[in-house]
C-alpha cells in the first residue's frame, strides 16, 4: 500500500513554480498565496480529501494527524527510500527523505537518513512525505521493533535549516544528516549522529556501506 500512497502523491502535484525558492520574500509571496482562496487549487484539496478518506487506516499509525487543506499551485515532487544496514553484528532499518530538484528528472537530493539499530525484526512501519508545505520539506513516520516504537517528524526549510524529532529527541540536522538510535531494554534510547550527508550520494549502497565503516571503526 505504500508504493501506491507515494505514487498517488505524486500525481497530484502541479506545474508553477519550477523550484524551492530561498529568499525571505518569495516566502513572504508563497504565503499571501497560500491564504487567497482566488488561488487555492481545488483539484488538489478533493484529491486530498479523497486520499486521506481511502487511506484513513493506514494515516492513524502517523504521529500527526493528516487534515486536508488548501494550497495554491505548486511543482514539487518528494520521495522517500528505505534504508538497511547489515554486517557482522551490526543491524539496522532506516529511511531516507529528499526531494527532486528538477521535478522532471530523476535525481533526487536526500536531506536526511534516520536508522533504527537494534537486532529485532521489523514488526510494523508507517511513512509520509508531504509536499503540500512547499517550499518546506516535511515528513513523519513510526517504526515498531518489538516493544520499542519510534515517532519520527522531520521537517527542513528553504534555507536548509532541518530537524529531526525521535520520540521528542530533537536532532538538529546542521550537526549530521544521518542519525542513529540504539533501543535499549529498559524503554530508553541512545543515539548517534554523524556527518554523512545522504545528498553526497547517488548510489545508495555506498552511502551504507560508509555509514557502517564510520560505526564499525
Amino acid at each position: 500500500m505504500r508504493t501506491i500512497l507515494f505514487c498517488l502523491l505524486a500525481s497530484f502535484i502541479t506545474a508553477c513554480v519550477s523550484a524551492r525558492k530561498n529568499g525571505a520574500a518569495e516566502l513572504v509571496d508563497r504565503k499571501i498565496q497560500n491564504e487567497d482562496s482566488v488561488l487555492w487549487n481545488d483539484t488538489l484539496l478533493q484529491q486530498d480529501k479523497a486520499t486521506y478518506s481511502t487511506y484513513a487506516a493506514y494515516f492513524a499509525d502517523l504521529p500527526l494527524t493528516l487534515s486536508p487543506f488548501p494550497v495554491a499551485d505548486y511543482d514539487y515532487a518528494v520521495a522517500s527510500f528505505p534504508l538497511e544496514l547489515n554486517a557482522d553484528s551490526l543491524r539496522a532499518k532506516g529511511i531516507s527523505i529528499g526531494f527532486y530538484p528538477n521535478p522532471d528528472s530523476d535525481e533526487v537530493s536526500l536531506e536526511m537518513a534516520f536508522f533504527v539499530v537494534t537486532d529485532d525484526s521489523l514488526t510494523s512501519e508507517n511513512s509520509f512525505v508531504q509536499s503540500r508545505n512547499y517550499p518546506y520539506l516535511t515528513a513523519q513516520g513510526m517504526m515498531c521493533f518489538g516493544q520499542y516504537t519510534f515517532d519520527w517528524i522531520f521537517v527542513q526549510s528553504p534555507q536548509e535549516n532541518a530537524y529531526l524529532f525521535v520520540n521528542m529527541k530533537l536532532f538538529d540536522l546542521q550537526f549530521g544528516k544521518t542519525v542513529l538510535v540504539y533501543p535499549q531494554a529498559d524503554g530508553s534510547f541512545y543515539y548517534r549522529q554523524l556527518n554523512l550527508d545522504p545528498a553526497g550520494y547517488t548510489d545508495l549502497e555506498k552511502y551504507q556501506a560508509e555509514v557502517i565503516e564510520l560505526l564499525m571503526r
